[in-house]
């Protein structure tokens, strides 16, 4: 009997506009095919290979514990990796476009479970933030593109990322921030055609939401960030939260500490933890340049 082919399932969810507009310019990428599966009344779209599929559901996103449980239950397999296209709300403003790990270092505010986090997907995620900054600059976008932090639910067993749209109802529905998500979701995840950068997983740690120490790292260098704990979240800290990081980072053999975001006397705690598990702590310069 042959192995079972495993797949990555993409979700989209109707309650979110952002969402529902990146699931249409992706539909409209290469060919997709009922091929008599659906999900929840829906019928899922596949891939030609067989190797991707676009999940469709009514719920918001945040909420959905256990999707890919009951994905496998409707399809028969199991999925290898979620990716939730989805919006993305700031207070401020700002035009972004973003991916991010998932899960809650501290309280879990917005679904998922407190001090949980679902398993990350490093490469697959930082090759995302890659390709989407060139095509943000080929199409003259103007967005920002980089990480967030660790946050939010649903609570999974499925390594999983999102990817957003930010960050307000303005920017939801246009046209050409959900090409550039669609585009590279299609190039990364379904063509698999974007080479990985090849260099080690690492944790990050410290700074702010949106991690731009982080981003400006992996854009420049051969590194692959899974987890990442900022530092409103390390005003709590316990090395509970180097624990959980690393164990929901695949292949994690380094940390990246934004030094200069700390105090001395939690940098060298944080260091502490970081090495007890194994891991080396690297700077910039150790890292090999793209």
């Amino acid at each position: 009997m042959g192995e079972i082919q495993r797949y990555t399932a993409v979700l989209c969810s109707r309650e979110d506009a952002a969402s529902m507009n990146i699931r249409e310019h992706l539909a409209g990428l290469g060919t997709w095919k009922e091929n008599g599966g659906a999900f929840r009344g829906t019928p899922v779209l596949w891939a030609p290979d067989g190797g991707t599929c676009i999940v469709t559901f009514d719920e918001p996103h945040l909420y959905v514990d256990g999707i890919d449980g009951d994905i496998e239950k409707a399809l028969g397999r199991a999925p290898a990796l979620l990716v939730f296209a989805s919006r993305h709300r700031s207070a401020a403003g700002k035009r972004s476009l973003t991916v991010h790990p998932i899960g809650n270092h501290g309280s879990a505010d917005f679904g998922g479970r407190e001090r949980a986090l679902v398993p990350s997907a490093p490469v697959e995620m930082t090759a995302c933030m890659r390709f989407l900054n060139a095509r943000a600059k080929a199409l003259a976008l103007d967005f920002s593109v980089g990480y967030e932090v660790t946050h939010h639910g649903p609570l999974v067993a499925t390594p999983t990322f999102y990817i957003e749209i930010g960050s307000s109802s303005a920017e939801w529905g246009l046209g050409p921030p959900a090409v550039a998500i669609a585009e590279t979701v299609h190039r990364v995840i379904v063509e698999k055609n974007v080479p990985t950068a090849g260099g080690p997983v690492a944790i990050g740690i410290g700074g702010g939401h949106y991690a731009p120490r982080f981003t400006d790292v992996a854009l420049a260098t051969r590194v692959d960030f899974g987890h990442m704990i900022p530092n409103y979240a390390l005003e709590a800290y316990e090395k509970g939260m180097v624990t959980r990081a690393v164990a929901a980072t695949p292949g994690a053999s380094v940390a990246y500490i934004h030094r200069k975001s700390m105090k001395a006397a939690l940098l060298h705690e944080v260091e502490q933890d970081v090495e007890r598990m194994g891991l080396r702590v690297v700077r910039e310069k150790d890292l090999i340049p793209l």
